[in-house]
């Protein structure tokens, strides 16, 4: 099969206007690889997702409090931590459909727990904490949802 000559285009190589034209095809979604399976666990990476940010403000509110002399949040901020390590690697490997996501989800199920009662003892006096409690409510329910199915 004989190919045609490209033009010059300005100094491009050939290379160089091939290779554009195969990265606008794969972005464009015209590539065989472009075209990713269907999304799965939609509800539980968006939980995981909003617990992340929850969890952001409510650690951060939690290390304000205890830096000006506050020690009464130092559970809330350790169980708030492990929550977003936890809920973060759950995000990722649900985005994935990782082969090791429901064993991670049992260790999610635990921390989430945890956060969820440190936090409410805490979310009359603190609105960081109880947004904290409904995000990590809203998780265990898309954990249990997992580990059921």
């Amino acid at each position: 099969m004989k190919t045609l000559p490209l033009p010059a285009i300005s100094g491009t190589s050939r290379r160089a206007v091939l290779m554009t034209a195969a990265a606008a095809a794969v972005f464009s979604g015209h590539g065989a690889q472009a075209q990713s399976p269907v999304s799965t666990h939609v509800e539980l990476k968006a939980a995981a997702k909003n617990c992340v940010d929850v969890g952001d403000v409510c650690l951060k509110h939690c290390i304000r409090l205890t830096t000006a002399g506050d020690k009464s949040l130092l559970d809330c901020l350790r169980t708030t931590r492990a929550m977003l390590v936890v809920t973060t690697a759950m995000a990722g490997f649900a985005e994935q459909d990782a082969k090791h996501l429901k064993a991670l989800a049992k260790v999610c199920l635990d921390v989430c727990t945890d956060c969820e009662a440190e936090c409410r003892k805490h979310e009359s006096h603190h609105v960081e904490c109880k947004n904290c409690v409904q995000a990590c409510v809203a998780m265990i329910v898309q954990v249990k949802k997992l580990l059921a199915a």
